[in-house]
């Protein structure tokens, strides 16, 4: 149901979170693997649109007409899954990896 949801993505968030200072402390410490890019971005925007549909799920349109921010990210959402390659893009790139 809808708190199923919401603590799965409250989890996946966190998740995401850590997830970005691990792959933060490897870039500084050179172990970064070349994969993780890729990973993150996939990643991060399937959250952000999941987020989205969510957010529009429990406060609907009258969110996004009294919150600027709900609005940007609902307009967002479409967008970032395409700008730095599309999520297919993303995932050919991570198979042809996996391949090597």
């Amino acid at each position: 149901g809808l708190r199923r949801e919401v603590a799965e993505t409250m989890m996946e968030t966190w998740a995401m979170q850590i997830a970005g200072e691990r792959m933060f402390d490897a870039g500084k410490a050179g172990t970064l693997s070349p994969v993780s890019p890729n990973v993150m971005k996939l990643l991060g925007t399937e959250l952000a649109a999941r987020r989205t549909r969510l957010a529009m799920t429990l406060g609907g349109f009258d969110d996004l007409a009294r919150d600027g921010q709900a609005a940007y990210d609902w307009l967002q959402a479409p967008p970032n899954c395409v700008a730095g390659g599309s999520n297919e893009v993303q995932l050919n790139v991570l198979s042809k990896r996996a391949l090597e």
